[in-house]
């Protein structure tokens, strides 16, 4: 239910093929590399048919195949088969479709723009399992948008991220349905500078929630939430998906997965809670936005960003 740091921005979509990686079971989050790195993507797409500038009339189907690499069980070839859905262009897209090569990852569904294209990723019974984070900025024939035929293929590389949740889903779920008032700071694994590229990060926020906590009468609770996340980010913008831990008055607490997109100090999002339910969260940057951050971010060297969020829920999170 919180909301991702600095600059965050839609996402394009990703696709891929065959051998097996396995999830861990542990509760530590995995990393994998999908498809190499932005300045060699390996990552191959083919959709048909092509993708223009003009909203679609009819789903496309493609295909996305790339390499693993990096964690433990990130082996072999991971793919996405599935379908843009009519009305996407170049520059927006929305897709969906089944997923092979990693163990414990059925589906995916995702949204993209501005050559990013963060996915959700579901287990076969529609838990979110992981993240999948592509860009396509460098390895994207642009020009063929233009043309009669489109986009029918292009190069990507991607970023996965693997929630650990050994136990997590035996354990009694908790609910809760109101607004939460938070403030915290995002941590990147490497700076953040001018060039949109796949990061990490790490964020704790404390504030109150008010509203009813597992079915209890609505009143105020402190809360403090830890965050693991990944995504496309840059110092214009990004988007980022993360695995969120609410601990509601030190004791009770909720999962929740979390997506969020925006623009230089304001950011907009979306959270389910890990089994049902969710709502959409605000995060602000401007009371901290100062010329110092801009300085740091434009030398590559800002590596903390402070924020406060507003997130109601619309329906109940249970995780």
């Amino acid at each position: 239910m919180r909301s991702r740091g600095t600059i965050c921005a839609l996402a394009i979509t990703s696709l891929c093929g065959s051998a097996s990686a396995v999830a861990p079971s542990a509760q530590a989050a995995t990393t994998c590399t999908w498809g190499g790195t932005p300045d060699n993507p390996t990552g191959v797409t083919v959709q048909h048919p092509g993708i223009t500038n003009t909203p679609s009339p009819v789903a496309m189907s493609f295909r996305a195949t790339g390499p693993l690499g990096g964690g433990p069980g990130c082996k072999g070839t991971f793919t996405f088969i599935g379908r843009i859905d009519p009305g996407s262009t170049c520059s927006l897209v929305t897709f969906h479709g089944r997923a092979r090569g990693i163990r414990g990852v059925a589906r995916f569904a995702g949204a993209s723009a501005a050559g990013v294209a963060p996915a959700r990723l579901y287990d076969k019974r529609g838990n979110v399992v992981g993240s999948e984070n592509a860009q396509f900025l460098t390895g994207s024939d642009v020009a063929a948008c233009n043309t009669p035929e489109g986009m029918t293929g292009n190069h990507f590389s991607s970023v996965i991220v693997l929630f650990g949740d050994s136990g997590r889903r035996q354990r009694r779920a908790n609910s809760f349905d109101g607004t939460c008032r938070l403030s915290g700071a995002f941590r990147f694994d490497t700076p953040v500078d001018n060039q949109m590229r796949e990061r990490t990060f790490t964020d704790t926020a404390a504030g109150t929630c008010t509203g009813s906590l597992n079915g209890g009468p609505e009143r105020e609770h402190e809360v403090v939430n830890s965050v693991r996340g990944s995504g496309m980010l840059s110092c214009a913008g990004g988007e980022t998906m993360s695995a969120d831990t609410l601990i509601f008055d030190r004791r009770t607490a909720i999962h929740i997965r979390t997506t969020a997109a925006g623009v230089l100090a304001e950011f907009v999002g979306h959270f389910q809670g890990e089994v049902s339910g969710g709502g959409v969260v605000e995060v602000n940057l401007l009371p901290y936005f100062d010329q110092s951050m801009v300085a740091a971010c434009q030398a590559g060297a800002l590596r903390e960003v402070r924020y406060d969020l507003v997130a109601r829920t619309v329906t109940p999170m249970v995780g």
